[in-house]
This record gives C-alpha cells, sequence and structure tokens, in this order.
C-alpha cells in the first residue's frame, strides 16, 4: 500500500512539475500564492476528455462483464479522477474565489460545494463495486444503473464548467 502511495505522489509531483514548467505563471491571485496559469483550463478540459474516455472503459467492460478489465478501469478512472478534482480544488476554485467580487465567490463556492458531493458519491461508487466479491445479474443491473446515473451528472457537470465556470478563470487584474 505504501509503494503505491509513494508512486502517486511521486507522479503527481512530476506532472504538477511539467505544468508548472509548461506554463510561466503570470500574477497571483490576491491573498493567495496561487499565480494564474494560461494553460490550467486548457489542462482541465483534457482532463475531461481523458476522464469521459476512462468512464467508456467502464462501460464497455461492466458490457461485456468483464471483472477484471472492469476493476482495473474503475481504479484508472478513480485515479484520474482524484487527480482533477484536486488541481481543480486547488489551483482552479481558490484562485477564482480571490479574484472575483463577491458575487464570483458565491457561484464558485457552489460549483465547489457540488462537486464535493459528486466526488463524494463517485468514491463510494468506486470503492463498493472495486471491492465487490460477487457479481450475480443483481449486481450487474445495479451496476449499470449506478453507473448511468453517474453518466449522467458527469455529463451534465462538465458541459457546466466548460461552458459556465472555465470562461470566469483569467488574470486577475
Amino acid at each position: 500500500m505504501f509503494e503505491f502511495f509513494k508512486r502517486w505522489f511521486q507522479s503527481g509531483q512530476a506532472s504538477n512539475e511539467t505544468v508548472a514548467a509548461e506554463s510561466a505563471p503570470t500574477a497571483t491571485a490576491p491573498g493567495t500564492h496561487i499565480h494564474y496559469d494560461p494553460r490550467l483550463v486548457t489542462h482541465l478540459i483534457e482532463d475531461h476528455r481523458r476522464l469521459e474516455k476512462l468512464f467508456g472503459g467502464i462501460v464497455t467492460a461492466s458490457q461485456a462483464r468483464d471483472v477484471d478489465l472492469m476493476t482495473r478501469n474503475l481504479g484508472l478512472f478513480g485515479n484520474a479522477i482524484r487527480e482533477h478534482l484536486l488541481t481543480e480544488n486547488v489551483r482552479f476554485y481558490v484562485y477564482l474565489q480571490h479574484t472575483g467580487g463577491a458575487e464570483q465567490a458565491a457561484v464558485v463556492h457552489g460549483f465547489q460545494h457540488e462537486m464535493r458531493g459528486i466526488g463524494k458519491a463517485l468514491t463510494s461508487f468506486l470503492f463498493r463495486h472495486s471491492e465487490r466479491e460477487t457479481w450475480d445479474d443483481a449486481a450487474w443491473s445495479e451496476f449499470a444503473r449506478e453507473l448511468d446515473e453517474i453518466a449522467q451528472v458527469l455529463t451534465r457537470r462538465i458541459a457546466t464548467e466548460e461552458s459556465s465556470l472555465y470562461p470566469l478563470y483569467q488574470p486577475p487584474g
């Protein structure tokens, strides 16, 4: 278990260093040390496409009732969504809450609060089904129903973020 976390944190550090090197921060959000990153929104949108692809792999594996592949895909998706949420929480939401007025901060807080709930539901789903030991017809039906619900929520959320929230990310001042 320790090796998993060690690799996860090392890979996260490497990718964060790469992103930081590719984007020369120009200004910080008032009251923070969080820099504006002109590539951040592009990076988050690329994450969305990667998450959609990984989610499609879960769907495909579940339709084939391939437990091993599905479990592997659940793990890959879980790692990718956690990384994405961490980036949004630390680099995106905090930045936005400090660069706009009170109205923007309230809107951003609402988005962040909603995403926290979605993240908790996703974590629960991923854990329950990654650890499931028996896969009978009832289990597959439950999984398919929950997977469809998650797909609907994520599709709506991604569309809303990309159309309404991401355009708010601008250099300070």
